[in-house]
């Protein structure tokens, strides 16, 4: 007979891919996408029709990433730079959400989701000193743990990228 603590760690998720998600302002998914391990492809042409017709209708890209990789890779921040530009005046925001491993409770799992805020520099402000490449200005809008999922397509993205171990 498996004691307590052997059958939670067999409950306890582990992960399986990235997955993504397209947000509108509304915190509405407008785009699901399902990834690999180790990376996940937003459809490019897709999200800029979205912002074409409807410009500001974009605002975050959100995806997941294995268990304790809680920061932006270099990958990441490329992409948010880039997207920076293309939304311009809008800015464009990416969110990386991971588990936290837990092993004292390992069947309440905790994530964590950190939002990357990235805007292109006004054209007015780098006019006066064209001297300097016009930059993105990229800061951590907000960092915040949760248990549950509040939003379905949060938990849509737990369900694709983490699954339960099985016995």
């Amino acid at each position: 007979m498996l004691d307590i603590m052997e059958k939670e760690k067999m409950e306890a998720p582990e992960y399986n891919k990235e997955a993504g998600v397209v947000l509108s302002p509304e915190v509405h998914g407008l785009i699901f996408v399902e990834g690999e391990q180790g990376h996940v492809t937003f459809p490019t042409e897709a999200i800029w029709e979205i912002h074409k017709k409807a410009p500001g209708s974009v605002l975050a890209f959100v995806h997941t990433h294995p268990i304790g990789m809680a920061n932006a890779s270099a990958l990441d921040m490329h992409m948010l730079e880039t997207w920076a530009k293309v939304l311009y005046p809008f800015p464009a925001r990416l969110s990386v959400i991971t588990l936290i491993p837990n092993p004292v409770t390992p069947t309440m799992p905790t994530y964590s989701e950190k939002v990357y805020y990235a805007r292109w520099q006004d054209k007015e402000d780098w006019i006066k000193d064209k001297t300097k490449e016009r930059r993105v200005d990229i800061r951590i809008e907000r960092v915040e743990e949760f248990h549950q999922p509040v939003f379905s397509w949060r938990e849509w993205l737990l369900d694709f990228s983490y699954k339960k171990k099985s016995a």
